[in-house]
């Protein structure tokens, strides 16, 4: 089910478009979406504009971003004004997860995290060591100019 409002003056570049990807998501993984995932999936999907507030806003919480082990077991949205961090890290991490691979290998990485966690998912679909390599690549990637 999806709830929008006809007044919503990004419904049809962002709002519609991040709904539709939640819907998607929850479709291909019969409904066991991790919550970073699923808003940073669903984030991609925003207009560029919108993808750009994300950077700024993750650049502004920088010192006291979320450990990777933590946003990936988050499981409730944290309290404002933290919940944009966490809208604004997801973004980051699916972005850098789409830059080393498919569309195809995020999914298949997140049936395969369900199933025998992130370390194997990160060793069997990127080729990397585990959540500790990704965290050091993630925290790289912070430095490097946006496309």
């Amino acid at each position: 089910r999806m709830d929008l409002h006809a007044d919503d003056r990004e419904l049809l570049e962002s709002t519609l478009p991040h709904e539709i990807t939640h819907l998607v998501l929850g479709e291909l993984l019969d409904g066991d979406v991790p919550m970073w995932a699923n808003e940073g999936c669903a984030t991609q999907a925003e207009s560029a504009r919108k993808r750009r507030h994300y950077r700024r806003t993750l650049a502004r919480f920088l010192p006291r971003v979320y450990p990777l082990s933590v946003l990936l077991e988050t499981r409730v949205y944290p309290e404002p004004p933290f919940t944009r961090l966490f809208y604004a890290q997801s973004a980051s991490l699916v972005r850098l997860l789409l830059q080393g691979g498919t569309p195809g290998d995020l999914i298949a990485f997140l049936e395969l995290a369900r199933r025998r966690g992130y370390d194997h998912a990160l060793q069997q679909i990127y080729n990397l060591s585990g959540l500790e390599e990704l965290q050091q690549l993630w925290h790289t990637s912070l430095s490097q100019p946006e496309d």
